[in-house]
């Protein structure tokens, strides 16, 4: 059942159950429901709200509030669907494990997907930072022979810096590549 067994005991010697202990998140409770609920605010930015009006507490208990009181968003199977070519394509970030001379190294595989010819650019790297992520596009679209009209992202933090209820704000260096080559960045789901 995931029940210590002393707390089994103290229940079964009829003991009282303990009141739960204050949280410093107690004060802010109120306003950060209205920061996640009205505002859709990510548990990064309602930190960066509260911590200005005083929260001395952490992050992790935070991030735990704001998941258990977010609206559930109903998950819909991933239909497959076919763009028109040169419109549209995708960029993930994955990191791995690989025996590098005997030595485990962390790798970040950056790929580049186009959703009609499903042609695929991979790059495996050892930095996840934004200039890596812009080095990477790069070297794809020279690859490829074009750019899409629209790229699809996660919002990995090399791209999207912070995320508001109806704007992004993207990494500065990361908006001077999609106004070098004049496509379109769709940022995905949440943080």
């Amino acid at each position: 059942m995931g029940i210590d067994v002393k707390t089994v005991r103290r229940v079964k010697k009829g003991a009282k159950p303990r009141k739960p202990r204050a949280s410093k998140l107690d004060a802010f409770k109120p306003l950060i429901q209205e920061l996640v609920v009205k505002k859709d605010l990510t548990a990064t930015r309602v930190l960066r709200e509260i911590r200005a009006l005083g929260y001395q507490g952490g992050y992790s208990v935070l991030k735990e509030y704001v998941h258990s009181i977010r609206r559930r968003s109903r998950r819909r199977p991933h239909l497959r669907f076919e763009t028109e070519k040169g419109k549209q394509g995708q960029v993930d970030l994955s990191t791995y494990t690989v025996d590098f001379r005997g030595q485990a190294t962390e790798v970040v595989c950056f790929s580049m997907v186009f959703g009609y010819s499903r042609w695929q650019f991979i790059r495996f790297t050892q930095a996840a930072n934004a200039h890596s992520v812009c080095h990477s596009h790069v070297l794809a679209f020279e690859k490829a022979g074009g750019v899409p009209h629209e790229i699809l992202y996660d919002r990995m933090k090399q791209v999207v810096l912070e995320s508001y209820a109806d704007h992004v704000v993207f990494h500065p260096l990361f908006a001077a590549l999609v106004k070098h080559y004049g496509f379109k960045p769709i940022p995905l789901g949440r943080v």
